[in-house]
């Protein structure tokens, strides 16, 4: 887990997980109406699928392909141990809600 702090203003848009799960069109249109980084809640997940890990991929690519980083909020012990066992952990940044700096008006909370 990455340990530092980052200050999530306007340049970062948090999504709830259960946005990704939706298809690849609402998730293109997400990001396309983000036009910022995209900070994915996973707090609701304690445990995880492959099919919702494959739209975590997918939302990896369509983030990069927009030239936006996404990362993952308040990942669960198992959400990150089933990343490990199917290596691909190092793709992701996640992130524990501590470690936010939440300081301006700005922020966005995508429904």
């Amino acid at each position: 887990m990455n340990h530092s702090h980052f200050d999530i203003g306007s340049a970062w848009r948090i999504v709830p997980v259960a946005a990704l799960f939706h298809g690849s069109r609402a998730l293109n249109d997400l990001i396309a109406a983000a036009v910022c980084n995209v900070l994915v809640d996973c707090s609701e997940l304690s445990t995880i699928t492959a099919r919702q890990l494959s739209a975590l991929l997918e939302a990896r690519r369509a983030c990069a392909n927009a030239g936006v980083s996404l990362r993952l909020l308040d990942a669960s012990p198992a959400v990150i141990a089933f990343f490990d066992l199917v290596q691909v952990r190092e793709l992701f940044h996640v992130e524990g809600s501590s470690q936010l700096t939440l300081g301006t008006a700005e922020l966005a909370v995508a429904a």
